[in-house]
């Protein structure tokens, strides 16, 4: 088990403790099996994969959904006035927080930041576990808003 610092420590330096091989194993059921099947995915040395950057349209028998992204995480599509005093809030988690099936506006973290006026930081990734969760938001450039 990593201490906090010692995580923040080796995402500063941009590294990632990682076992090769087990890597290497992620990568190919990844990129051989269901992931190739989403297209809003690209390949990333450090997490595996990540969501593209921009508009991304998804559609199969369930539904049809258009997710944005930037560079760290999903946005709200929310046009409020936010309390600047309020610190913003960061969910981390896997695809119910990423919010798979639904638009934009639709998921947890968007109806969170409309009903708090607060802002609400969506760094959920669909098919992510605890391990590149946490990574992924140290590798953000937003992390020294929520140290």
């Amino acid at each position: 088990h990593l201490s906090l610092r010692r995580q923040r420590q080796m995402c500063i330096r941009d590294r990632v403790y990682d076992v090769f091989w087990i890597k290497k194993i992620q990568e190919n059921l990844y990129w051989h099996g269901f992931i190739k099947s989403f297209p809003c995915n690209k390949h990333d040395p450090k997490l595996v994969y990540v969501p593209k950057e921009g508009n991304c349209s998804f559609k199969n028998t369930e539904f049809d959904t258009t997710l944005t992204f930037t560079k760290y995480f999903r946005e709200n599509q929310n046009n409020i006035k936010f309390n600047e005093n309020l610190s913003p809030i960061a969910v981390l988690g896997d695809s119910v927080s990423m919010g798979w099936g639904v638009n934009d506006n639709q998921t947890y973290s968007s109806v969170l930041e409309r009903n708090l006026k607060r802002k609400v930081y969506n760094f959920g990734v669909g098919g992510y576990g605890t391990h590149r969760e946490i990574l992924r938001f140290f590798f953000a450039c937003l992390r020294k808003t929520f140290q």
